[in-house]
Formats: structure tokens, C-alpha cells, sequence
């Protein structure tokens, strides 16, 4: 694969986060509409999640004959792509106008059909976790395993090249776990009042996570790549 194409992708998540951040800058009624509740942003998040799950599950089934495990291992992905996608639209609740079971009016922070906007729920964790994963995984696994398990290291974690698409997101949310620490919030107001005014604010999220999808989507096409490199070694091997 060409360095310089290689190079694009791994810095289009600082363009795109330069993208956001000049966007909000030159006009912020407009970047508000974009992220806004059922916009552009959440919709084509859930499209890019949707598709990185069906490669996932297309990765799945090549891997099946021989390699069972890895096979599992991106038949769960896939689910949890699909889950990632299905939460961040609500499960369609908007499109379809369905109401909100009352068991989860009362610990839904948006009222919404979903489970990430619950109370305790560890969404900012949960985040940073797989973002740090995602950033750092191949780095660390490498230094651990060496050579003696290329093909985990290859089919479960994501390329170096692919480092800014997790860390970003990671960072972003990182960050928003600071500001409780370094600021006194006042009881009768919530983080999410406080950063209101920030230039950096809680609205971050939506574009963010759009850029972690095309991380997933990232990876998932690596993977498919991966799949079939296998396959022409294993034909080679027996030639």
C-alpha cells in the first residue's frame, strides 16, 4: 500500500478534528445543527458503524474454515458494532416515534430509548478504555508477545496507522473527566451546564465519535485485508 495514502489516513483524524473545531469557530449555529439530535453527525455514526459491522461479519465468515476463533472473535465485534450503532440512534425511537418504557424514564438522563445515557452508566470509561485499546494495543501486544502470536496480534488489534482515530476520542473524554477535578462544581448545576460555555464543550462528543466509527470502519477493512493475505499464503504454503 502506497506510504502516501497510508499517511492520509493516518492524519485524517487531526483534519477532521481541525474540521471541527474551525467549523464551530466560524459559525456555531451551524456546527450545532450538524450535531444536533438526529443530524448528519449521528446519522452517518450510525451508518459507519453499521457498515464496519457488516465487514466485520463478511471477516467472520472468512475466517471460519480455518481460524475459528478469530472467527468468534469478529462475530462478537460485529454484534457490538451493531449495538454501538443501534444505541446511538436510540434504536430508531425518534424515526419510528415510539415512547420510552417508564422503567427507563426514570434513570434515563435524555428519557431516551437507550442504555448509554443511564445513570452510572460508564460511558466516559467505557471510551476511554477502548479508545486507549484501539490506540496502543498493537504497541503492547507487540512488545509482549514478540513473534509468538502474530496472527492475534494482527486480527485483534488495530495498526499503528490507525492510532489518531482512538486516541482523540480517548483524549476528548479524558478531558471531560478532569473537569470535575480541577473545577468546583456547584451543586444545583451539572457538568454539562458548567462546560456550556466552553469553547470544548460536551457537544464534542457527537463528532468525535464519528471519528472513532471510521477508526472501527478503519480496522474492520484492514481486517477484511488480512483475511484474504492469509488466505494467499495458505494457497502458496500448499503449492
Amino acid at each position: 500500500m502506497p506510504s502516501l495514502f497510508i499517511a492520509a489516513v493516518a492524519l485524517f483524524p487531526l483534519a477532521a478534528a481541525a474540521f471541527i473545531f474551525a467549523s464551530k469557530a466560524a459559525d456555531t449555529g451551524r456546527y450545532n445543527w450538524l450535531i444536533r439530535e438526529d443530524g448528519p453527525v449521528e446519522w452517518l455514526t450510525v451508518l459507519v458503524y453499521v457498515v464496519a459491522a457488516l465487514l466485520a461479519g463478511i471477516a467472520a465468515i472468512r475466517l471460519w474454515p480455518d481460524e475459528r476463533f478469530f472467527s468468534v472473535a469478529y462475530l462478537l465485534f460485529a454484534a457490538v458494532l451493531l449495538l454501538i450503532a443501534g444505541e446511538e440512534a436510540s434504536w430508531g425511537q425518534r424515526v419510528f416515534d415510539f415512547e420510552t418504557p417508564a422503567a427507563l424514564l426514570d434513570v434515563n438522563q435524555k428519557q431516551e430509548f437507550n442504555l448509554h445515557n443511564t445513570r452510572h452508566f460508564p460511558l466516559h470509561f467505557a471510551f476511554i478504555a477502548v479508545g486507549l485499546y484501539g490506540a496502543f494495543g498493537r504497541l503492547l501486544a507487540t512488545f509482549l508477545l514478540g513473534d509468538r502470536a502474530p496472527r492475534a496480534v494482527e486480527l485483534l488489534t488495530a495498526p499503528v496507522a490507525l492510532i489518531l482515530y482512538f486516541l482523540l476520542p480517548a483524549m476528548l473524554y479524558v478531558y471531560f473527566e478532569l473537569v470535575p477535578v480541577f473545577y468546583d462544581i456547584p451543586p444545583s448545576m451539572s457538568i454539562g451546564e458548567l462546560m456550556s460555555s466552553w469553547f470544548v464543550s460536551g457537544k464534542e462528543q457527537e463528532p468525535f465519535e464519528l471519528i472513532l466509527g471510521f477508526g472501527f470502519l478503519a480496522f474492520t477493512v484492514y481486517a477484511l485485508c488480512a483475511t484474504r493475505s492469509k488466505g494467499r499464503l495458505d494457497g502458496a504454503g500448499k503449492s
